[in-house]
């Protein structure tokens, strides 16, 4: 079905119908109308004049400048999207779908119905779409997408959303870190992230030389910026526990090593320094941690995880009554209102902010 510009006195017609087919589907829909006299033929096809072979609008879309705009991370994510989205729409394994198919409204919703209906999952996948449909179409047919926009509404259940641990749940969860094995490493890892609020992949690209002592602060690879380092301030115990992690760890290898090769050693490492942990690693023991913590409830323990950190260090700096704007700095935002849609307190901090109102005592 052709993606149309707003202006068609059917739009509205089109898009119940649209909404009805993914709701009920398409047979029990056709049944319906049958019953009502209303037949419909579905080997009649709309006639469509122009389409652009799936092949040539992955191309396109994997080399425009758009694209290239993204952050590595970024485009390995979409270009694994357009994969999964164009395999499912191919009417046979050897034959790509077209452009039209692709844009086709209950193709699309037949691929996103795969997933739960407010799941974080299901929202990635939409917001795929929207970005690769709506630079599509206007490259090959000059279309906006507003009459399938409705179909990609990303919708989030809140308790998708990662949570704030509370304080005790924080003190077993760092206790439990700090335990046999991997104990000092683990428990530097989790300090590090409550003491600076850095991201995942931030953390565990950090090298040595990035750990700036007299300015307290340390120097990670931003989110988007192409593997340029900027720097992001951390409290004086994460960086005292930092310090003494390093200095603990690689001890051993400072004679036999020149002040550059130490400085360009990942701190956290499985080899040496050679190469960083990888997330995976880093994710595992976080999880298995959470798993073993017995102020959490099995459902919070679904809930949590590493960027539970993250989130705790931003709320817990609104509660102590650090502005929003400084919490957007710190977190390394790069617009104010990724931190007002990022905080959500939970309810008990809900509950002792209102009671901190002047008219909490009444008027005196």
């Amino acid at each position: 079905m052709p993606i149309e510009l707003p202006t068609s006195p059917l739009q509205g017609l089109r898009i119940n119908i649209q909404q009805l087919v993914a709701q009920y589907g398409l047979d029990e829909l056709q049944e319906i109308l049958g019953e009502l006299g209303i037949m419909v033929d579905p080997s009649e096809k709309r006639n469509v004049t122009e389409d652009i072979p799936g092949q040539t609008v992955k191309e396109y879309f994997l080399s425009c400048p758009r694209f290239i705009s993204f952050s590595p991370d970024t485009r390995t994510t979409y270009e694994s999207e357009l994969s999964q989205y164009v395999n499912f729409s191919s009417p046979t394994p050897t034959s790509l779908a077209t452009l039209r198919q692709l844009a086709e409204p209950m193709n699309i919703m037949a691929y996103l119905n795969q997933y739960e209906p407010r799941s974080n999952t299901r929202a990635k996948k939409a917001s795929f779409l929207r970005t690769f449909l709506r630079i599509s179409l206007k490259h090959f047919f000059e279309e906006k997408i507003d009459e399938i926009k409705l179909l990609l509404e990303i919708k989030t259940d809140d308790s998708d959303i990662p949570k704030a641990f509370k304080i005790d749940q924080l003190r077993e969860i760092v206790h439990l870190a700090a335990g046999p094995g991997n104990g000092f490493r683990n428990f530097t890892i989790i300090m590090t992230f409550l003491s600076s609020g850095i991201r995942l992949k931030e953390l565990r690209l950090l090298k040595i030389g990035d750990i700036d002592t007299e300015n307290q602060s340390i120097k990670v690879v931003g989110k988007g910026k192409k593997g340029a380092k900027v720097k992001r301030s951390i409290n004086l115990l994460g960086l005292c526990i930092l310090r003494n992690y390093v200095k603990f760890t690689f001890q051993s290898r400072v004679s036999s090593l020149t002040e550059e090769q130490l400085n360009d050693l990942y701190v956290f490492s499985t080899n040496g320094g050679k190469s960083s942990m990888t997330s995976r690693n880093i994710q595992y023991f976080v999880k298995k941690i959470i798993k073993k913590a017995t102020t959490l409830s099995e459902k919070e323990k679904d809930q949590y995880s590493v960027h539970s950190f993250r989130h705790c260090y931003a709320v817990y700096a609104l509660e102590a009554g650090i502005d929003i704007y400084t919490i957007s700095k710190l977190l390394g935002h790069e617009s104010i209102e990724t931190t007002t849609v990022y905080l959500k307190l939970f309810d008990e901090q809900l509950k002792k902010a209102v009671e901190r109102h002047p008219f909490a005592n009444g008027l005196k």
